[in-house]
Parts: structure tokens; sequence; C-alpha cells
């Protein structure tokens, strides 16, 4: 194989991982759930982070405790 091949191989098959999204950052956001708490927390949707009230059960793994959590598992920029 001819090293220029190699090479895009390389940048090809690591520019997909680093772009690769966590699934959790696909599921439906601002999931407020079933019960009537109102606890702040964060969700990912469509490139950024955003708050909303969390109702204490139920919803889905779109929803973390601080935007930075958010931003740590779904912004590819954080």
């Amino acid at each position: 194989m001819k090293p220029i091949s190699v090479i895009c191989l390389l940048f090809a098959l690591f520019g997909g991982a680093l772009g690769a999204l966590n699934p959790v950052c696909l599921l439906q956001p601002f999931v407020d759930g079933n019960c009537k708490g109102a606890f702040p927390r964060w969700s990912f949707i469509g490139e950024e982070c955003g708050s909303f009230l969390y109702g204490g059960c139920g919803g889905n793994a779109n929803n973390f405790k601080s935007e930075t959590a958010c931003k740590l598992n779904c912004n590819n920029d954080f």
C-alpha cells in the first residue's frame, strides 16, 4: 500500500472516531419524567446543552446534573 493511502486511511479512521457522538446525546432532549419534582437538569439538543426541570423519575439518559457534565458527554468542542 502506498504511504499516502495509509495516511489518508488513518485520518479517516481517527476523524470518524473523534466525531462519533455518544448515543445518549441522540436521545430525545428535555424529557421531564413522570413525577412532579422540579430538579434543574441539562440535556443535549442539536449542538448545545440546554437546561430544563426534571420531575425526578422516568425520563431518559439525556439528563445531566450540570452543564459541564452535559458538555463533557456530548459536545465535541468542549
